[in-house]
């Protein structure tokens, strides 16, 4: 046994003169050394190796940066989900959706330049909301969220700029009284005003926003939707004849998946657009119809988050290490 484990010594040092007929001289310890050293190289390869392949905990670099614009970006319902609704209580037993006493809608707004006459035309298209359903998210995510109690739109627009620049969008998701417009619209007749009002007294409204956000523990799936509730007590702004203006901020964002195996190499490349603030204040309407009004907007931020796995020169710069670690 003496005699193996000097047979194992790769740290013997050189001698000039030979040891019984041998370059080296070799010891006990050195080669329990280098059992240790192998077996520490077997463990560093199999982890990172594991890591490699089943790409599950990539190292994760983030950066941000404001542009010097305001990009654009389109929103549909892959990339973008923002529902409502009013509710009876700190409950869903009771959802209100009657539009002879509230109406429920999104407002495409904004200013573009008409590509022939090259002036600047704003526009302000409205579209109903309806009962969230499997073209607004996907069925798991309805019932997960109760995502049924609340109204959706379909949306496929296109949003960007500021207002100080020839051309800007956003989207208003506003909530309201009924009025003239929407018995128009309807062809409906709206319910006395005091009816309403008791209704939306001791009612609260329900927000849901959709926010994508990196999920790096899943190659195949570099990005995840997540949920986040908000509710507003109607009694607390209404009362005093006010209603809430909340701004959404989103920002365009990308998740870079690194796999080069000795040099850097992005394999997959998601862009998303990416949830960075929420703004709320309480208005005085200039017409007394609004309860709710939110504003879609994008920033002029850029994310990118960049998951590097593990290649071949870190694994040998951590058994490197480890060598370092026992020759001390």
């Amino acid at each position: 046994m003496t005699e193996f484990l000097k047979n194992l010594d790769i740290f013997g040092k050189y001698f000039y003169l030979n040891l019984e007929k041998k370059d080296k001289f070799k010891s006990i310890i050195g080669g329990i050394m280098a059992i240790i050293l192998f077996l520490g190289s077997i463990g560093v390869i199999f982890y990172f190796g594991q890591d490699i392949y089943y790409k599950t905990n990539p190292l994760v670099s983030n950066s941000v940066r404001q542009l010097d614009y305001f990009p654009f970006a389109t929103l549909n319902n892959s990339n973008f989900l923002f529902a409502m609704n009013l509710h009876n209580g700190s409950s869903f037993d009771t959802i209100f959706t009657n539009k002879s006493f509230i109406e429920f809608r999104v407002t495409y707004h904004g200013v573009s330049i008409n590509p022939e006459t090259g002036q600047k035309e704003s526009f302000n298209n409205m579209y109903p909301m309806s009962d969230c359903n499997s073209s607004h998210a996907s069925e798991a995510d309805i019932l997960n969220n109760n995502l049924n109690s609340f109204q959706c739109a379909i949306v496929d627009f296109e949003i960007g700029g500021m207002s100080h620049l020839d051309t800007y969008k956003y989207l208003k998701y506003e909530l309201k009284r009924c009025d003239e417009a929407t018995e128009d619209l309807y062809n409906i007749t709206c319910a006395p005003a005091n009816e309403i009002d008791d209704l939306l007294f001791f009612s609260q409204i329900g927000v849901i926003t959709q926010r994508l956000i990196p999920n790096n523990g899943n190659f195949e799936i570099p990005v995840v939707p997540s949920y986040n509730y908000d509710y507003y007590v109607l009694s607390g702004f209404y009362a005093d004849g006010k209603y809430v203006q909340n701004s959404i901020y989103y920002n365009p964002s990308t998740v870079q998946s690194d796999t080069g195996f000795i040099f850097s190499d992005i394999t997959r490349n998601q862009s998303f657009i990416e949830f960075r603030r929420s703004e709320k204040e309480e208005r005085t309407p200039s017409k007394d119809y609004f309860i709710f009004k939110s504003n879609i907007y994008l920033s002029n931020y850029e994310t990118t988050s960049i998951r590097t796995y593990i290649k071949v020169p870190e694994i040998a710069a951590r058994v490197g290490g480890l060598f370092s670690c026992i020759l001390e």
